[in-house]
């Protein structure tokens, strides 16, 4: 008996559920049975776990650390001096590596007391996400988990899958928003927003919405002046900012424990 997956595609810059045979072939127009025998295409999420096999902990020596939703376990790029340096840390490690250290000698978490900087990379990554959680009514994982350095930034959108968010402010000199860290193992969809150059923000100038498997691990930089071949291939992405901007404008920062209060 054939095996029939659904799933989400980008078809003519829309995302769209389509169903597929078992060489990934896309059915047009399925019937009733098709659709109805159809089982979630995972296949993909399953492939990328074998990546995370022999892994050792750089910290603790470990192979083992916690796993996601999907199971897959959950490794962090590192990377230190150490000659033998495996370049990753498990779950636990990283978390504890994540608090800073005051004069007393006692480490603590930033956002636990108030004291995460907007301006900081920390702190503009927290009003991306607190912007597309309120845009979409999801939660940010980074607080409901109580981790700033959560493996996924927000809950499930629905239809698309877990989102993670990056936010850049545009660089007038390059005439382009960079992002960067960007681990295509941990998300099913990745939002970008693209800031002014203000400090503070003014405005959303642009937002994109790219699945995972367009993600580019190593980085993306979005021009304000795209060639022909960049304008292929991220601006097919783009979508409209105005819901984003307003939720940006109506936002009460003040009221962001996590936040310093002088914003």
């Amino acid at each position: 008996m054939a095996t029939y997956y659904r799933s989400m595609r980008w078809i003519n810059g829309k995302l769209s559920k389509v169903i597929t045979d078992e060489n990934d072939n896309i059915i047009k127009n399925p019937n009733d049975e098709q659709i109805k025998m159809s089982i979630l295409d995972n296949r993909r999420k399953k492939r990328k776990r074998t990546n995370f096999e022999k892994r050792i902990c750089c910290i603790c020596g470990s192979d083992h650390t916690d796993k996601n939703v999907l199971d897959c376990p959950i490794w962090i790029n590192h990377k230190c001096d150490k000659i033998d340096c495996t370049k990753y840390v498990c779950h636990s490690c990283h978390k504890k590596i994540q608090y800073r250290s005051f004069s007393s000698g006692y480490y603590i978490a930033q956002w636990r007391i108030g004291e995460l900087d907007p301006s900081s990379p920390s702190g503009k990554g927290f009003i991306g996400q607190q912007i597309v959680a309120k845009r979409y009514g999801i939660e940010d994982c980074n607080l409901k988990m109580d981790n700033f350095h959560f493996y996924v930034d927000l809950s499930k959108i629905p239809g698309l899958g877990y989102a993670e968010v990056k936010t850049a402010s545009y660089d007038i000199e390059q005439a382009k928003w960079p992002f960067s860290n960007i681990n295509k193992e941990n998300f099913d969809i990745l939002l970008l927003l693209c800031m002014d150059a203000f400090s503070p923000w003014r405005d959303v100038e642009r937002v994109y919405m790219i699945p995972d498997e367009y993600a580019e691990s190593t980085g993306i930089s979005i021009n304000r002046y795209p060639s022909r071949l960049t304008y292929m291939s991220k601006e097919k992405f783009r979508i409209d900012r105005r819901p984003f901007n307003d939720i940006y404008h109506n936002m009460k920062l003040e009221n962001c424990k996590v936040l310093k209060k002088q914003i």
